[in-house]
């Protein structure tokens, strides 16, 4: 049945230890992937925004990504600027 709801599963299980941000892994990251994937970022930025019902913390936390992707991302497109690209992960994460 097609109920147009999107279903969220969470457990402590499911979450990550830890997490590594190093924009130095991504400097032979090609071009079209790194673009890319910061565009899947600002989607699930978005949709974190849109949510219903809202989360205040959530969309807080997806503002502040869908601003510094806007921000960051287009300049990131150079593998040598590592701390725009730190960034990017960051507003990823």
């Amino acid at each position: 049945e097609d109920t147009r709801v999107k279903s969220v599963y969470f457990h402590p299980d499911m979450m990550a230890r830890t997490v590594i941000l190093d924009p130095e892994v991504t400097t032979e990251t090609p071009d079209w992937l790194w673009g890319a994937s910061g565009m899947r970022a600002m989607d699930h930025a978005i949709e974190a925004i849109w949510a219903s019902p809202p989360h205040p913390i959530t969309t807080q936390l997806a503002l502040e990504a869908a601003r510094e992707l806007v921000e960051c991302l287009p300049a990131s497109r150079d593998p040598k600027a590592l701390d725009l690209r730190l960034r990017c992960q960051h507003a990823a994460w």
